[in-house]
């Protein structure tokens, strides 16, 4: 079998982040199979107080695939990193969303490849 590959990187320059809402910095649409799943952001925390950075890897209108949150000092940056396996039994779209409370996110991206199966 053929190796099949989904990339989607970040439009160049920064997204703000703001209230903890989830922003969509990257989305791929997956055609149905069994999926690994790679995603990864710079996100940075505008604020001079500590807050939590998140980056997830979300399908189906809000089921997570993978979620990483970090506590970070005020401004300061951190490149998040988030993976997972997706089966799917029909097409299905994938985002990386990325929140703070104040801030901005750079650099994200989704990359997918396509397995014969994947063992959780």
């Amino acid at each position: 079998m053929g190796a099949e590959l989904a990339v989607h990187p970040q439009p160049a320059g920064q997204i703000g982040l703001s209230h903890f809402a989830d922003v969509i910095v990257a989305k791929l649409e997956l055609e149905l199979g069994v999926w690994v799943i790679i995603g990864r952001a710079a996100v940075l925390n505008g604020d001079h107080d500590p807050q939590f950075v998140t980056a997830r890897i979300v399908h189906d209108a809000n089921v997570i695939i993978d979620n990483i949150s970090l506590w970070s000092h005020g401004s300061t940056r951190h490149c998040l990193a988030v993976q997972g396996t997706l089966k799917s039994r029909r097409p299905e779209t994938v985002v990386l969303a990325c929140n703070t409370f104040s801030g901005y996110v750079e650099s994200g991206s989704l990359i997918a490849f396509k397995v014969d199966d994947a063992v959780p």
